[in-house]
């Protein structure tokens, strides 16, 4: 591990975070772990403010990306909630509409039942 003249650590290359980005929105993910990838490079180099730099990118994509993505969870979560709710329902209508037919033909049963019966009382005569 190569030290700043003032014998300082590169600066933390974020690279776990960027990796991790990817399962949260990879169109940042990938500009992340590309700086993520440059820190310990330029630093080994000299450029101590272009690793210092690169890290800080690789920070704000890895942070943003993985905003976005919990946001786009939290989003989709409601929706499928909602969405869910809406089928449920759509089912609980439609069951409500399938009993009351089943009622209204049980009733139109019963009165052809007794139509019959009438019909064979007349036939009787």
């Amino acid at each position: 591990m190569s030290y700043h003249p003032n014998n300082t650590p590169p600066p933390g290359n974020w690279m776990v975070g960027a990796i991790l980005s990817i399962f949260c929105f990879w169109p940042l993910a990938i500009p992340a772990i590309i700086f993520a990838a440059k820190v310990n490079s330029l630093w080994n180099t000299g450029d101590y403010a272009g690793a210092e730099a690169a890290a800080k990118k690789a920070k704000m994509f890895s942070l943003i990306a993985i905003t976005l993505g919990i946001i786009g969870m939290i989003i989709g979560g409601v929706i499928t909630a909602m969405s869910i709710a809406a089928a449920n329902q759509a089912v609980e209508e439609y069951n409500q509409e399938v009993d009351a037919l089943e009622e209204s033909l049980d009733a139109d049963l019963e009165e052809l039942d007794q139509l019959n019966s009438d019909l064979e009382e007349l036939e009787s005569y």
